[in-house]
């Protein structure tokens, strides 16, 4: 396996990703997967997978804590720091300039064409991706019955965070319970203190930070966000209810319509959704706001990737944790294969969709052909199918 040895190559790679990398949290960990273990073969698939379950079991973006733990394991703590800035950043300037546009215009530009071919692309990417992981993650017939019940309870709407806790913890009660009974407490102990740790962190933070609010409305929006980047789990689309609470049914900041806008300029650009707090933070105090908020929402996403990549190397170590981990990775393969239910729903509303959700599976699964080229010639039909009738219109 080869290692990564400049930080100028790792922020190559990041900011080409934080360009192109459209689709969601559960595209973007597709993409790094057919970057860094796929193509360059810089990790290993069992460490990426371990990546992908460290990643889900601490607060803030998911795919953007990956992003940090990859770059990481690649050059330490610079590592870190500039794969996340590298990856957020090209989303956040395309999602603050689009709020500098509807601010000055009222709306936002027509991309409907566009991603009407590229969505489709997306899903298969993203298909193709668990096929992938789940056969590497799902080792064991526990796991298998453990990520088939994780899916099923995702899809039934319970809490992603309560689903990754709970399997989590039975997978390390029974290490716990199988070790020899002079090493049953210590591990017990272990798997407890962990536990508390990963869900006592985030509320201590959001509770410090509560009590950090001046008279400075600027400060309130920092603290603001920081709060919501300390307690969201998992992805994108858990954020928006929270956006939804705190600005709008809290604080009155803005309305239904801005927020409803700002969630369309994170879908439709590459990288984090949580780059949505750009606009959010734009339409308050222009660009000052608009960094504010970007700074607020992703700062504490880097000390947790850093506690987590901590942890990781503390979790090999020990039995409990690892059988802990073990059970958080089959759950974040379910995760995903709940969030692609979730895009075919919502992309494959007619026969040009189907056909390139299906074509593109099947050259992934075939060639190694590059996701770019899919997603340009997903865009291209997109635009030859549906552009003629818009214009029209």
């Amino acid at each position: 396996m080869k290692s990564i040895t400049t930080i100028p190559e790792l922020a190559a790679i990041f900011l080409r990703l934080g360009l192109t990398a459209f689709g969601g949290p559960a595209a973007h960990i597709a993409f790094m997967r057919k970057e860094f273990v796929q193509e360059r073969g810089w990790l290993e698939e069992a460490e990426f997978v371990d990546i992908l379950g460290t990643a889900s079991v601490i607060p803030g973006p998911s795919s953007t804590e990956a992003a940090m733990l990859i770059g990481m394991r690649c050059c330490g703590i610079a590592g870190l720091w500039t794969a996340g800035i590298c990856f957020i950043l090209p989303a956040a300037l395309l999602v603050g300039l689009l709020a500098a546009g509807y601010v000055q215009l009222g709306r936002l530009p027509s991309v409907q064409a566009l991603f009407y071919g590229v969505e489709p692309i997306v899903t298969a990417i993203v298909a193709h991706a668990i096929w992938g992981l789940g056969r590497t993650a799902l080792k064991t017939s526990w796991q298998k019955a453990a990520s088939t019940v994780a899916f099923l309870l995702a899809y039934a709407g319970v809490s992603p965070f309560l689903i990754v806790f709970v399997i989590g913890s039975l997978f390390g009660m029974y290490e716990v319970i199988s070790s020899p009974s002079g090493r049953r407490l210590q591990n017990a102990a272990k798997l407890v203190i962990v536990v508390i740790l990963l869900l006592s962190i985030p509320l201590t933070v959001t509770a410090f930070l509560h009590i950090q609010y001046t008279h400075s409305l600027r400060a309130m929006l920092f603290c603001e966000f920081a709060r919501i980047g300390s307690i969201v789990y998992g992805s994108g689309y858990v954020l928006v209810v929270f956006l939804h609470r705190e600005l709008i049914t809290k604080l009155h900041w803005i309305t239904e319509k801005e927020l409803l806008n700002a969630i369309a300029a994170g879908q439709i650009t590459p990288g984090p959704v949580f780059t949505t707090a750009a606009f959010l933070g734009f339409l308050k105090f222009s660009t000052e706001g608009a960094l504010l908020a970007v700074a607020g929402i992703f700062l504490p996403a880097f000390f947790f990737a850093m506690l987590g990549s901590r942890l990781l190397a503390y979790v090999k170590q020990t039995p409990a944790l690892r059988c802990f981990l073990d059970g958080v990775n089959a759950v974040s393969i379910a995760l995903m294969a709940n969030v692609v239910i979730q895009f075919m729903r919502a992309t494959l509303t007619g026969p040009l969709p189907a056909i390139l959700t299906l074509s593109a599976y099947v050259l992934l699964l075939r060639t190694r052909i590059n996701s770019l080229w899919l997603m340009a010639g997903g865009a291209a039909a997109g635009i030859a199918v549906t552009l003629p009738g818009f214009l029209h219109h």
